[in-house]
């Protein structure tokens, strides 16, 4: 430990005595702890009457085992040591860690104390000096040196391992092996050696975890700068961009913020997403990752499939061709859907005045499509303020009825079954929607303008092999002057009203949806292949 001991002399002088002493002897004298941040515990010093040789008499001592020169720090009433204005600096010319370095050294004035990695050349390891050093020698250093300013402070060497830029993602390739790789580069002019450079991986931000569900992490060390990622490790995550980042790390200091590379989408890219109808067109599939095929001309067939159904259209099979230009994989499926007979003979628009529920449309065979509508009074006319559009086992109902302040309608969808064929979009306003059946039927409502009366528009296929119910079924009309509109049976449009409007506990609004058997939708040819191109609709 270090101790101080202080004297008297007979003229009533008093010095001291500073330097290394046993421990035991030391546990004699008063202790000096040391606290867990390196701190010193003080405690009164022991007053002593004891004489030296000299004949000088000792009146205090005191032990401590602080890392610095502890034993000048106030015990036995020390004063500071004078330093000339110099630092006291550690002063060791090998230490594998400069904080045990346990020698010190008083600096000139004008001098720093510094701190310097170098190579063991029998250990191949690194050592560290620490000494005094010239402050314009100081102006000249590297990653693997560091001046300082004050007492003590060249016991440490901070990890300043910098990247020269940032890393760079490359886009995927096939190695030897046949596997897809992503190469993560850097490059870093460091000339520490205990470097070690941390690699991760992130899709959409967030940690890649490889097949055992742990963080996909690289360690290179400071001579390597190329890390590695096996596409296998990016299953389930495609459709994402993924990113790798990559942290310096020094076996001493704390670690430094990592550096972020460029971003690359992994997964297959389709457009248009939605097909326009009446319009030839291609879809085209991208593939951001290589396609291993075990074809002996290096090509994957894919063929589409009509998810609510299940139906292979297994006659049109499309290749992925690599593009040297883009460096992907491309496919493209021709498709054409064709224009159906409500677009060439829609029905007259008919304006239900009466407070009621009324049947819109209903099939006579399966899966049954029906429309239904709810009316009410709304200020001096009545609107239509609900409806309810099925096919099969699935419906959803859109209503607005009983709002006064807004008219965004409230959605439910009625549908107890795991079927769930119908898709609705609707705009951002929440005013317009689009339900498409699986049959290929679209039924529009608009809420869009100032009237709070719902319009709908029925764009239903034509292709009931039995005449249709309901109010827009496939009743012809005839205008008669004086008279009105009057069907071909001679009957008028109000008798006509009458006949398609629901008793109240007979409408879905009140029934509900029971699941039918019979009822389910199984196979609907609505799309088949034609000369290797997709053609969806019905034959006009």
């Amino acid at each position: 430990d270090c101790f101080v001991d202080k004297f008297r002399t007979h003229e009533g002088y008093e010095y001291f005595s500073l330097g290394c002493r046993d421990i035991d002897k030391c546990s004699e004298a008063s202790a000096v702890g040391k606290r867990s941040n390196g701190s010193l515990v003080l405690r009164k010093s022991v007053p002593v009457e004891e004489a030296n040789d000299n004949g000088d008499s000792l009146i205090c001592r005191a032990c401590c085992n602080g890392k610095a020169i502890c034993n000048v720090d106030n015990l036995c009433v020390s004063p500071d040591p004078n330093t000339y204005g110099g630092h006291i600096c550690f002063h060791c010319a090998q230490a594998d860690n400069p904080e045990r370095c346990s020698q010190i050294t008083l600096c000139g004035q004008g001098q720093s104390c510094k701190v310097v990695q170098y190579i063991n050349m029998f250990s191949k390891r690194p050592n560290y000096s620490s000494r005094c050093e010239e402050r314009d020698e100081c102006n000249l250093l590297n990653d693997s040196t560091e001046c300082c300013d004050s007492d003590f402070c060249n016991d440490n060497l901070p990890c300043k391992v910098r990247l020269n830029d940032n890393p760079v993602l490359s886009i995927p390739y096939i190695n030897q092996d046949g596997d897809v790789k992503f190469n993560c580069t850097f490059r870093s002019s460091t000339s520490r050696t205990d470097v070690v450079y941390k690699v991760s991986w992130t899709v959409d931000g967030h940690p890649l975890k490889n097949r055992n569900g742990i963080d996909e992490v690289t360690l290179l060390s400071s001579y390597e700068h190329v890390a590695i990622l096996d596409a296998y490790n990016l299953n389930g995550n495609l459709n994402k961009m993924l990113r790798c980042k990559v942290e310096p790390q020094c076996s001493i200091g704390d670690p430094l913020p990592g550096s972020h590379s460029n971003g690359y989408w992994v997964g297959i890219k389709i457009s248009p997403q939605r097909i326009s109808h009446t319009v030839e067109q291609n879809i085209t599939l991208v593939s951001t990752l290589p396609v291993i095929s075990s074809d002996g001309l290096h090509k994957l067939y894919i063929g589409p499939q009509i998810e609510s159904t299940g139906q292979n259209l297994t006659a049109c099979k499309y290749p992925f061709e690599w593009d040297p230009f883009t460096r992907k994989y491309i496919s493209t499926i021709p498709v054409h859907i064709l224009p159906h007979s409500f677009y060439k003979t829609s029905d007259k628009t008919l304006d239900a005045s009466a407070y009621s529920y009324l049947e819109l449309y209903k099939t006579n065979s399966t899966p049954t499509i029906e429309v239904q509508v709810k009316r009410q009074p709304c200020g001096v006319k009545n609107c239509s303020c609900a409806i309810i559009v099925r096919e099969g086992n699935d419906a959803v109902q859109i209503d607005t009825c009983g709002q006064t302040t807004s008219f965004i309608p409230e959605v439910t969808y009625l549908s107890n079954t795991s079927e769930k064929h119908m898709s609705m979009h609707q705009t951002d306003d929440g005013l317009f929607f689009i339900v498409t059946v699986l049959s290929g039927s679209n039924i529009t409502v608009n809420l869009t303008g100032s009237d709070p009366d719902m319009h709908v528009v029925l764009s239903i296929l034509d292709q009931d092999k039995n005449p249709p119910g309901g109010i827009c079924g496939n009743e012809t009309w005839f205008n008669i002057p004086g008279i009105g509109n009057v069907a071909v049976n001679g009957q008028k449009e109000s008798e006509f009203f009458k006949t398609w409007t629901l008793p109240q506990n007979a409408s879905m609004f009140k029934t509900g949806i029971s699941f039918d058997q019979n009822n389910s939708i199984t196979d609907i040819g609505y799309c088949k292949c034609e000369n290797s191109t997709i053609t969806c609709g019905t034959t006009i």
